[in-house]
């Protein structure tokens, strides 16, 4: 999150204006605002309202910026990128349970053909250890997130833990091999 605020006496917010939303609607995204048309330039608010937009979970960037228009009138331009559209699931490093196991679980959570939200992400990761627990297994994720090399892609990167050697040490009447 970033914040470049003009410094700013008593300013008015005359406009709000949206800038990189392509999926989410304007709406949606000035009403987690509290910062209103109308209301005075307040810089603390600016960046709670950066938060609570960025809250909303669909953004990888959020920045409010004023623009002065007049003496007492400031523009705000809200500029956010949004996350992409997830087309595809792709997980790596399981082995245990089933990438077509995993897909159905994470697709019940985060939808194919939907804005991918970081709000899911908890969820998301309980679906997943869940399927392990069942089968036994405790299971790390080394990664959540949209792939920044395909585009469209989420990825989970899995961690399932190998036993290599058990090592039973202060045996004195119980042979080891037993």
């Amino acid at each position: 999150l970033g914040c470049a605020f003009a410094s700013a006496q008593q300013s008015f917010v005359q406009t709000i204006t949206v800038r990189g939303a392509v999926t989410i609607n304007e709406v949606a995204i000035t009403a987690a605002m509290q910062t209103k048309v109308g209301s005075v330039v307040n810089n603390t608010q600016l960046r709670t309202d950066e938060m609570r937009v960025m809250d909303l979970g669909y953004f990888s960037a959020v920045q409010i910026l004023v623009r002065q228009v007049s003496d007492t009138g400031a523009e705000l331009v809200v500029e956010v990128a949004e996350n992409p559209v997830i087309r595809e699931i792709s997980f790596r490093g399981n082995t245990v349970v089933t990438t077509e196991s995993l897909t159905a679980a994470v697709t019940q959570i985060q939808e194919l053909g939907k804005i991918y939200n970081n709000r899911y992400q908890s969820r998301i990761l309980e679906a997943v250890e869940d399927l392990y627990a069942e089968k036994g297994y405790l299971v790390g994720i080394d990664r959540l997130q949209p792939d920044p090399e395909s585009r469209g892609t989420l990825l989970v990167s899995i961690i399932e833990p190998r036993v290599n050697e058990i090592r039973l040490i202060g045996l004195r009447r119980t042979n080891e091999k037993i």
